[in-house]
Formats: structure tokens, sequence, C-alpha cells
């Protein structure tokens, strides 16, 4: 057993947001949209981080569209999150790959521009895809059918919304029949009726390092907030 205390203030709600449904098996899609800067990302990596330390086989597979753009963005906030608490001597980082000595549980990392590694996903039990809107409808349906086989498998989806015309929005959540439920990390909440798939959306006004906790936590980048209004103007 491994007990690891986390100071207060180094999550946003929207990691407990995750967090509440992480290993509720009855939810088998999560998706995460809305502005940038909103943690979304974040979030869902340091959930990732946490899960590999929980325990034995707790495997995650985080794909984005091309493998050349892993390195400089999700592979790195990884690499950042686990330096950032400390943890590095706790884990194997190499290529595309990282395992949590203290369980040998690991999270590897592919572009779907890479066809042989959406085929075998069985011995997963999540897999994340970072900027769904870059995704192609055909990939979204082909990796959808190859995480099977174990308890608790699940996806998680984290992408800032492009159009009103993305199959995101079209092939997805219009044919879903969608109820709205409480949330304290964003501004809409769903969850469909067949009760499996849950849809968040969010933004940067509940990135406590951007707006800070309200309770003299987090971080006031009063910066960010004036060109994200400008923005809105």
């Amino acid at each position: 057993v491994h007990c690891i205390e986390f100071e207060e203030g180094i999550f946003n709600e929207i990691y407990f947001e995750i967090d509440e449904v992480w290993n509720d098996n009855s939810i088998r899609y999560f998706y995460a949209y809305g502005g940038s800067s909103s943690s979304k990302t974040y979030s869902i990596c340091q959930r990732i981080i946490v899960f590999m330390i929980e325990g034995k086989n707790n495997n995650t597979y985080v794909f984005k569209k091309v493998s050349a753009k892993i390195d400089e963005t999700i592979f790195s906030t990884f690499e950042k999150i686990i330096s950032d608490w400390g943890f590095s001597e706790y884990f194997i980082i190499q290529k595309h790959y990282i395992e949590c000595k203290l369980t040998g549980s690991y999270t590897s990392f592919a572009g779907l521009d890479d066809a042989d590694k959406v085929k075998g996903l069985e011995g997963y039990k999540k897999v994340f895809i970072d900027e769904l809107d870059q995704i192609e409808f055909k990939d979204f349906k082909q990796i959808k059918k190859r995480l099977r086989g174990k308890k608790g498998q699940q996806y998680y989806f984290a992408f800032n919304p492009v159009s009103e015309m993305s199959y995101i929005k079209l092939d997805i959540f219009d044919k879903e029949i969608l109820e709205e439920i409480p949330s304290k990390a964003g501004d809409l909440k769903q969850i469909n009726k067949k009760k499996n798939t849950i849809l968040l959306r969010t933004n940067y006004l509940y990135n406590i390092w951007i707006v800070g906790d309200g309770k003299g936590g987090g971080f006031i980048d009063e910066h960010v907030i004036a060109d994200f209004e400008e923005d809105k103007i």
C-alpha cells in the first residue's frame, strides 16, 4: 500500500469531476470540452498519474492525432507533473512510455497515424484522446471498438470546440438524449439517457491557477484574464 498525501489546492475542481467517475463502471465515456486554459487535459493527466500509483495493471493509452506532436505536448505535461510533485524517482520515463516503479502500471503514448498502435488495447483500462477535434470520425469509431476485455474500461476525451459542424456535435452529442446535472467545474454538465456518458463544458473561469480559488489559494493571472476578456469582446 502506497500512502501519498497531496497538498490542498494542487487540483482544480475538474480533477474531482474526473475522479468521481474514474471508478464508476457504469460510465464508459467522459468528454471534457470548452475554452483553452480550463485545465481539461492537465487534470486528466494528473488523474492518470495517480491511477498508475494506485495499483497494478492500471494501464492507460494516450493518443493524439500524430506521433510527432506527442513529445512537445502531452508527454511533456506528464513529465512536468511528475517532476513538480517530486515523484521522478518513482517513475521510469522513456520514449512515449511512463511506468510507475511502485506498481508496474504504465501509460503508453501514440499518434493515430500509427494504425498498428490502435489494434491492441485489451491490456489497458483507460484510453485518453487529447484534442479530439483534430481526430477524424473514422479513427474515432475505430478506436471505440478496440478497448475491451477488462472491467472498468473507460474513454476520456478533451478538446476545444471549433465548429458547429464538427462530427463531435453532429454525430455524437446531438444523437444523445441529455440531462443536465450539477457541476462545480463547468457551466454545463450533462449525462445521457443510457447513463454511460458524461459531457462537461468548462472554461478558464474554473481554473484556480488563473482566477484563484476565492480563498487566497491558486493564482490570479491578471494578464491571462485580460486577454480572455479582450477575446470575449
